[in-house]
């Protein structure tokens, strides 16, 4: 076309066919010779960074691990999650592929495997496929389905926990294979206004019956896996709830037990357990005295809780 138009004279067009020529025919003899060139040189007393290039990561041996964890991921996300894991002793291993962070996780003594965990070497280096849980948390979705499939090709049993930006990709991410998938936007959101409602001093039951409803609307049926966010039993009943009360100073509950006070008599409420101090009591028995400071969560409706509350922390008993 360009010749058709005149815009190469007639000499330059046939130097570019020429060359064209030229190096197509030369293509396989240099891709063949390039392997034993590429050796040779290495063997040459070459400077270490054209050897080893400008950010050399140190290759270090994965140990055998079983039913642990694989966080896959470069964000923020995955390296917080790395670390809390790491504070709390929770064996795992980092999927990193940005050669500078790889090499910051390294020092700090994390166990960490370089590279695109698209290619399933680079999964099962982190032992991928006798992981008990298996984290993704990358931008671009493409990468986030690319991965989820090679892992459940190498670990149809692992459990997938998915993180992703979008709600329209849920659906997507769910027929993939992912035991669980968290869209963040959507998290954020939920999140939010859980703290606008409580600021506005909502009911707690109300509060989550409005963020289940705008999780339904949402996920639709995909809410359901969701095993953390389901709704407790307790917001089926309207007028039950657990509430804490302080046993004050001069309690005269302080020094008797749950005999002495014949609490389910008196009141009605169940008693489910006691915090004293840092220590939580479950299922107190009936000798279990009560001391001063002590918290007791009781299980009751409002009247109930009210009876409780003035047996307590009422000058005569």
């Amino acid at each position: 076309m360009s010749y058709g138009y005149q815009l190469f004279s007639d000499f330059y067009y046939q130097l570019f066919l020429a060359v064209a020529v030229i190096t197509m025919a030369m293509t396989p003899f240099l891709m063949k010779a390039s392997l034993p060139l590429a050796n040779a040189l290495l063997r040459l007393p070459m400077p270490k960074f054209l050897v080893e290039g400008l950010f050399p990561l140190k290759e270090i041996e994965i140990p055998m691990l079983r039913d642990h964890l694989v966080i896959i991921g470069k964000d923020a996300v995955a390296i917080k999650l790395s670390s809390i894991s790491t504070y709390n002793d929770i064996a795992h291993v980092s999927v990193i592929f940005d050669p500078s962070t790889a090499k910051d996780k390294i020092k700090q003594g994390d166990k960490v495997v370089y590279g695109d965990a698209v290619n399933e070497p680079i999964l099962l280096k982190a032992h991928v496929d006798t992981a008990g849980i298996v984290v993704i948390s990358i931008g671009s979705i493409i990468t986030t389905m690319a991965v989820i499939e090679k892992v459940r090709h190498i670990n149809p049993n692992v459990y997938l926990l998915v993180r992703t930006k979008q709600i329209q990709n849920v659906e997507q991410l769910y027929q993939l294979g992912a035991d669980q998938v968290i869209p963040e936007e959507l998290e954020i959101t939920v999140d939010l206004l859980n703290r606008i409602l409580v600021n506005r001093q909502y009911p707690n039951k109300e509060v989550n019956r409005i963020l289940t409803h705008i999780r339904n609307i949402n996920l639709g049926v995909f809410s359901k896996k969701d095993l953390i966010k389901q709704p407790s039993i307790l917001d089926d009943f309207s007028s039950i709830n657990i509430s804490l009360i302080t046993l004050e100073k001069n309690s005269p509950a302080i020094g008797k037990s749950l005999v002495d006070l014949e609490l389910r008599n008196k009141t009605g409420v169940t008693l489910l357990a006691i915090k004293r101090g840092e220590e939580i009591i479950e299922h107190p028995l009936p000798s279990t005295v009560f001391k001063t400071d002590d918290i007791a969560y009781v299980l009751g409706n409002p009247e109930q809780v009210q009876l409780t509350q003035d047996l307590f922390n009422k000058r005569e008993l």
